[in-house]
C-alpha cells in the first residue's frame, strides 16, 4: 500500500457500506474501504442505551494474536484513545508519542507487531443514547503534513458517518426479529425505526450533499451520557 492516503473518491464503498445486509457484510465492506485509505485495521463500535441497559455492535480485522489485548477492559479505561473518543466528538491521530505522553508505551508495544501502531479515530455522539467510534489502524507513521492530515480526519468522518447509520439500522433489525411483533407492527417498524434521510453522493468528490435526519440538524453534544462514559469497548 502506498504510504499516503490516496485522494480517490469513496463512492463505491460508501454505497456499499450503507446498503450491508448483516455485520459480516459490513465488516467486509468497512475494512475494504480502510485498505483503499491505506489502513490495514479497522474498529467500529456502535453502543446503544435502553431501558435493559447497553447494547453493542462491534465490527473489527483484528488478528487473533491482539485480541487478549483489544478484549481487556482494564486497558481500555486506562487506553488514551478511548478516553478521548469518549469525551470528543473531534477526530485524533494518534501513535507512540499519544502512550508515551500517557506513560503507557508498554500498552503501545503490545499494539506494535498488529498492525495497531498508528492510526486515527473519532467518535460520534448522538441523541437518544447512540454513540459510535471508528479507528483506522496500521503499523506505520501517519504522514505528517497538516493538509494530509485534514483530509484525512474529514475522510474519516464521512465514512464513520455513514457506517453509523448502516450499524444502527443493523442493530434496529436485530431487535425486531429478537422480538414478537404483530403482523402491522413488523409493517409499520421501518417507518419509525430509521432515521429519514436524502443522501446524494457527489461522484467528483469526498463531500456529500444530503438533507441530515432532525437528529442531526440539533448540536452534538460534547458532554456524552453517564452510560456511554462507563464503557470501555
Amino acid at each position: 500500500m502506498s504510504s499516503v492516503p490516496p485522494s480517490i473518491p469513496l463512492t463505491s464503498e460508501l454505497y456499499s457500506i450503507a446498503l450491508a445486509a448483516d455485520a459480516n457484510e459490513l465488516q467486509e465492506r468497512l475494512v475494504a474501504a480502510a485498505f483503499n485509505l491505506g489502513f490495514d485495521r479497522v474498529s467500529a463500535l456502535t453502543v446503544v442505551e435502553e431501558d435493559e441497559g447497553l447494547r453493542f455492535l462491534t465490527i473489527h480485522n483484528m488478528d487473533r494474536g491482539f485480541l487478549h489485548v483489544y478484549h481487556d477492559c482494564a486497558r481500555g479505561r486506562r487506553d488514551p484513545v478511548m478516553q478521548h473518543c469518549k469525551s470528543s466528538n473531534l477526530p485524533t491521530v494518534w501513535g507512540r508519542e499519544t502512550y508515551a505522553s500517557a506513560g503507557l508505551l508498554e500498552q503501545w508495544e503490545l499494539q506494535h507487531g498488529h498492525d495497531c501502531s498508528f492510526g486515527i479515530s473519532t467518535a460520534m455522539h448522538l441523541r437518544g443514547g447512540l454513540h459510535f467510534s471508528l479507528g483506522l489502524m496500521r503499523g506505520r507513521a501517519l504522514e505528517s503534513k497538516a493538509t494530509s492530515r485534514a483530509r484525512l480526519a474529514a475522510q474519516l468522518q464521512l465514512l464513520a458517518a455513514v457506517t453509523q447509520e448502516s450499524a444502527i439500522r443493523l442493530h434496529s433489525e436485530a431487535v425486531r426479529s429478537s422480538i414478537n411483533l404483530s403482523k402491522i407492527e413488523r409493517e409499520c417498524w421501518p417507518a419509525v425505526s430509521r432515521p429519514k434521510r436524502n443522501t446524494r453522493f457527489n461522484e467528483s468528490s469526498l463531500m456529500a450533499d444530503e438533507t441530515p435526519p432532525a437528529y442531526a440538524r440539533r448540536p452534538a453534544t460534547d458532554c456524552p451520557s453517564r452510560a456511554w462514559r462507563a464503557v470501555v469497548y
